[in-house]
């Protein structure tokens, strides 16, 4: 299928991520730290379906734009934006289909906890965000939180998140779902040689 649109999203970088019903939603954020990440819906036939885009960020600036992002749809077509923000935390939004954030408080922290937080993995199954983190937490290395939450953004495991691991200063991660339906981080260890 060819998509057009003439629609202008405000924004430097774009991102795209299916509806899961024909169409897609368009993501675009600014090229500086703290940037609004905006996203759109779109039809089959590139037109747009709300009368605007919507803000994630709720305006930027320590709500914005940190370094990593996920974009996630669940089975009724809603859209999430998992990202650093700008504060040193892990955020996430909700978005309907209709173009309304969802959550009472948007973004909202992935993790309750004072730490700086980066470099966030993201992935949607079963009707749950998972998500995957950098912290600095623990004085001297780098850890790896964990997180589950339900669609109603209600933390699922320790508000403050759940210990993976240490991880090596200049490596990344990923989180994955296994065929038994338990969550899978790889990444290097703090020690591991190469």
């Amino acid at each position: 299928m060819l998509f057009r649109s003439s629609f202008a999203l405000s924004g430097y970088d774009y991102r795209s991520c299916w509806d899961g019903d024909n169409g897609l939603y368009a993501v675009s954020k600014g090229s500086g730290l703290g940037s609004t990440i905006n996203v759109m819906h779109f039809n089959q036939q590139g037109e747009p379906t709300w009368p605007s885009s919507v803000d994630v960020t709720n305006g930027g600036g320590q709500l914005g734009f940190g370094g990593n992002l996920s974009l996630l749809k669940d089975d009724e077509f809603n859209f999430y934006c998992v990202w650093d923000g700008n504060n040193g935390k892990i955020l996430a939004a909700k978005v309907d289909s209709g173009g309304n954030a969802i959550w009472p408080v948007s973004p909202k922290q992935v993790a309750d906890i004072a730490s700086t937080q980066h470099d966030v993995d993201a992935f949607l199954a079963g009707g749950k965000i998972y998500a995957c983190w950098s912290d600095g937490r623990d004085a001297g290395q780098i850890s790896l939180y964990v997180q589950r939450m339900d669609t109603s953004g209600a933390y699922e495991w320790s508000d403050d998140g759940v210990f993976a691991g240490v991880e090596n200063l200049y490596s990344q991660h990923q989180l994955a779902l296994s065929d038994s339906n338990s969550i899978v981080v790889a990444f290097k260890a703090q020690n591991a040689h190469d």
